[in-house]
């Protein structure tokens, strides 16, 4: 598991800074960056969330909470959770649940695929049944939109293999 000091570090370079770069936007000298880098010393909570925002990313994932480095270092993507939180509660559930569904049809696309389809075996079965209750979801909650996905996916999957 990637340290504090490791995370760190890792942002800073993504950034293109140097310890010293980093240590002038901090208010610092760059010696506590390197004590950090190097997991000498901890910062502290209000330390943690300032490097965190100098760095486009979270505390979370500067801590090790989240290994998913990428999305907590795009500044786009983190914008996009904060509109979506920013929403009101009920446009919130509405836009998660059709996010919900269409991952989850997206899956069981990708599981479909990889399925051989000279025959009907029982997985494809139970996939292929699955789609259905998806569709049937999608056409009485989410509308029109969605259900052409859904649509297109279960055309692809009951058409020949190329």
């Amino acid at each position: 598991m990637d340290s504090f000091g490791k995370r760190l570090a890792d942002c800073r370079k993504t950034k293109n800074l140097s310890r010293k770069d980093l240590a002038d936007i901090f208010n610092t000298s760059y010696t506590p960056i390197g004590k950090y880098e190097r997991n000498e010393i901890n910062p502290s909570i209000e330390a943690a969330k300032k490097l965190a925002k100098i760095l486009d990313t979270t505390v979370g994932y500067l801590l090790g909470e989240t290994k998913d480095a990428d999305l907590f270092n795009d500044p786009k993507m983190l914008q996009r959770f904060q509109d979506i939180v920013a929403l009101p509660e009920n446009q919130r559930k509405s836009l998660l649940f059709n996010i919900d569904h269409f991952i989850r049809s997206a899956k069981i696309s990708m599981i479909l695929k990889s399925l051989p389809k000279d025959g009907v075996t029982i997985s494809y079965s139970f996939f292929l049944l699955t789609i259905i209750v998806v569709k049937i979801e999608n056409s009485r909650a989410i509308g029109k939109i969605n259900q052409n996905i859904v649509n297109k996916v279960s055309l692809d999957l009951l058409s020949p293999s190329k």
